[in-house]
């Protein structure tokens, strides 16, 4: 399913999720590569989205597909101006390195240098990743 394409970013789901058009007017879901990013109700979900929108929003992205997930949504690593935006959000302490699905070394660093920054969700003592957020709700 590999294919790649740009469009422009419309809408900011939340810090590891966007919809762009594409040239054929056609929206879709992505859903970024190797990061995994706070819940909307959960501490610094709010400001990932933001941080995502800053770094995004109304700009065009370079999509590189690689699978659908269960919700149909694009899984894809996402460029703007050539920087990957997995790679942005990690570096701003803005989501964590998504080690389930995700064997990338560069992630991997960026969230060990975040987290030692105490950059971002890195600041709380003890954040809580999103995918044990999710296991208890």
């Amino acid at each position: 399913m590999s294919h790649h394409f740009t469009g422009k970013v419309v809408k900011i789901v939340d810090g590891d999720t966007f919809d762009i058009l594409d040239s054929l007017n056609k929206v879709s879901r992505i859903r970024m590569n190797g990061i995994d990013a706070p819940e909307k109700k959960q501490a610094y979900g709010q400001k990932s989205k933001e941080m995502l929108g800053k770094w995004c929003f109304a700009k065009t992205v370079l999509v590189k597909v690689y699978s659908k997930d269960r919700n149909g949504r694009l899984i894809a690593d996402s460029y703007v101006n050539g920087r990957s935006l997995s790679l942005i959000m990690i570096e701003e302490g803005m989501a964590w390195h998504f080690k389930k699905y995700s064997n990338d070394t560069l992630l991997a660093t960026a969230e060990i240098h975040a987290r030692t920054a105490k950059k971002g969700l890195w600041y709380d003592p003890a954040p809580i990743a999103p995918w044990q957020y999710r296991s208890v709700r």
